[in-house]
């Protein structure tokens, strides 16, 4: 979890205080920002692109609106409990000093009960409270075995993680810290604003290949939606081509070859009416695919862990 001082980005309309609080801890006044470089550095440690670092001069400020960021506040007392405007998310120092209760309520009756806990619950209560952890070091959200101790530590190799973590331990560690997510939302746009951003970043949307690779893009997804950065669908790098008359992703390689577990998400999308009315492939929040017109305004994913 962040240790003091550590920055999170809140979700859209809320205070830091209540940022913070949402992850078990409390916001720190007194070391926001002083300069566009300061908020750039903030900005990369918790992998947002800011697209652009302005001066801002909101009493919310540092915050960024889409991709668009500010830095400077004109409020010169505590800021902690001021909300920004419902389409705005801020920038949020935290710290361990707090008290506060939680994300969840890590309390289980019954093992049955347990095992019907969200993946984000199950890795966030064995991360902070030691409750419902699962396996080894090679935990996946399988496994049945039941302990106190979390799988991972996810500080260790955090400097290295993109090619250092395995992908259970990205899995985890996203689920249950927002740390080590391969997919980071860069703003929100259309189908083809997505490319465009992500490929100004020398990124791409997700287009998973694997059963692992879409582990991964489910735990980025549910990091997203907690944050408030997803409200209801994110881009997926994936068009229906009338040429082949399949769904392809933008390299080009069919979507139904990435495995079985694709066909079956294909096959709920809908038939190749749908798909010709509506060529672009997005994922809701709820990790369901979907046909969507390129004019639709989605959350923009980009893969970071390539770099």
């Amino acid at each position: 979890p962040p240790q003091v001082g550590a920055w999170i980005l809140g979700a859209l309309g809320d205070s830091c205080d209540k940022a913070c609080a949402n992850v078990d801890l409390a916001c720190l006044e007194g070391i926001w920002p002083e300069s566009a470089e300061e908020l750039s550095t903030i900005a990369h440690q918790i992998e947002f692109g800011c697209e652009d670092v302005q001066r801002g001069g909101s009493a919310y400020d540092p915050s960024a609106t889409d991709a668009f960021c500010g830095w400077e506040s004109f409020r010169s007392g505590p800021r902690c409990d001021v909300g920004p405007p419902s389409f705005t998310a801020r920038f949020c120092p935290c710290t361990r000093l707090g008290g506060h209760s939680g994300r969840f309520n890590c309390q289980h009756p019954d093992p049955s009960t347990m095992d019907k806990w969200s993946a984000t619950k199950q890795a966030w209560c064995c991360y902070h409270r030691g409750v419902g952890c699962r396996g080894g070091a090679d935990a996946t959200p399988e496994s049945t075995a039941s302990t106190t101790a979390p799988p991972f530590d996810c500080s260790a190799g955090w400097q290295h993680w993109r090619s250092g973590w395995t992908t259970s331990k990205k899995a985890f560690c996203c689920d249950a810290a927002g740390r080590g997510c391969p997919y980071a939302v860069a703003g929100h746009g259309s189908a083809v604003e997505a490319r465009s951003l992500c490929g100004r970043r020398d990124q791409a949307l997700p287009m998973p290949r694997s059963a692992d690779e879409l582990r991964l893009l489910d735990s980025s997804l549910r990091a997203a939606i907690t944050a408030g950065q997803v409200q209801h669908a994110a881009w997926l790098g994936g068009i229906f081509s009338t040429i082949t008359d399949r769904w392809e992703w933008d390299n080009g390689e069919a979507v139904s070859r990435s495995g079985s577990w694709a066909e079956e998400k294909l096959r709920k999308v809908g038939p190749l009416s749908v798909a010709k009315s509506a060529p672009w492939l997005a994922v809701t929040a709820d990790g369901a695919w979907r046909a969507a017109q390129a004019s639709q305004h989605f959350a923009i994913l980009c893969k970071v862990d390539d770099e």
